[in-house]
């Protein structure tokens, strides 16, 4: 992946702790089924470009989130844990992630 990896965890650390890892309930006996999904659109959401679509960054994505599961025995991983782990897993899977340009004009 192009996007360093500081880069990444800088730029969507704070909007999966605010959106995403609230599905993730505490000491849950499952991982969270949409977690995923909100993985990927808030990605779009906070100016990624992604080169893939839900169902290939799902099966990507899915072994990750059910080893941090079974890791942390059903505790939610930190903020920065999971975006690592995501990072990884998405450079290791060869699925490009890059910031877009800024949305807002001059003046």
């Amino acid at each position: 992946m192009r996007l360093p990896r500081d880069a990444f965890i800088g730029h969507f650390q704070t909007v999966f702790q605010v959106h995403c890892l609230k599905l993730w309930r505490k000491r849950g006996k499952e991982p969270p089924e949409a977690l995923p999904r909100c993985l990927h659109e808030w990605i779009g959401t906070a100016n990624g470009i992604m080169d893939v679509d839900l169902q290939a960054f799902r099966a990507a994505v899915w072994p990750v989130v059910e080893e941090l599961h079974r890791k942390g025995e059903g505790a939610r991983p930190t903020p920065a844990e999971l975006t690592g782990a995501l990072f990884d897993v998405l450079s290791e899977a060869a699925i490009e992630v890059a910031i877009g340009p800024s949305r807002y004009g001059h003046g």
